[in-house]
């Protein structure tokens, strides 16, 4: 990437001075950002990759080795039986985990209820809006909060966020958000299941 990078500036100042003009200085200074924008991704990836290893190793120390995660919400050692969330500061054995509950708008569902699935397969993820929009008059295609919130036997709270700002449900962030969501459920549900 660095190397596509500096391609990119090098033509970018070749075509600047050689087509000359309106043309050849855009031209040129579109070849030169993208050779910034080359090095700069490579140097942000390569932060961000370093970042993870930090927080493996600290992890390991601290005796978790992760098997199973998403993304940088949770962190799962199957076989040590320990779970973490961001920002990764308590290690938890799998028979902490009392309950949890998922939290959109304000509307709960909870890991010891039967409503779950429900809220989680509908409420939340489609029917929401026609929920909301058969009391209001209007659909809602949007979503301003949606959290878990992990219960410990210790009494502790941990807070998984998803999304802390307005996003319309038709968006690929949205999507994301959601299928992160569910995939850290599951592994909630798997702890719980192995409890």
């Amino acid at each position: 990437m660095v190397a596509l990078g500096v391609i990119g500036i090098v033509m970018g100042i070749i075509c600047w001075i050689a087509m000359g003009g309106v043309s050849g200085a855009i031209f040129g200074l579109f070849c030169l950002l993208m050779g910034i924008g080359c090095i700069a991704a490579e140097k942000s990836m390569g932060r961000e990759y370093e970042r993870d290893s930090k927080l493996r190793v600290k992890l390991m120390d601290d005796g978790l080795t992760v098997t199973n995660e998403v993304g940088s919400y949770i962190k799962i050692d199957s076989l040590h039986k320990k779970w973490t969330v961001y920002p990764f500061t308590v290690i938890y054995n799998y028979n902490d985990l009392n309950h949890f509950e998922l939290v959109v708008d304000g509307e709960k569902a909870t890991s010891t209820g039967n409503t779950l699935n429900a809220i989680v397969g509908g409420v939340l993820f489609g029917v929401a809006g026609a929920v909301v929009g058969a009391t209001s008059g209007k659909t809602v295609n949007t979503i301003n909060s949606m959290y878990i919130n992990v219960y410990t036997k210790q009494g502790r709270c941990e807070r998984i966020t998803f999304i802390s700002y307005t996003i319309d449900k038709s968006t690929q962030i949205f999507q994301t958000k959601k299928r992160n969501a569910e995939e850290t459920m599951a592994l909630l549900y798997a702890i719980k299941s192995d409890n």
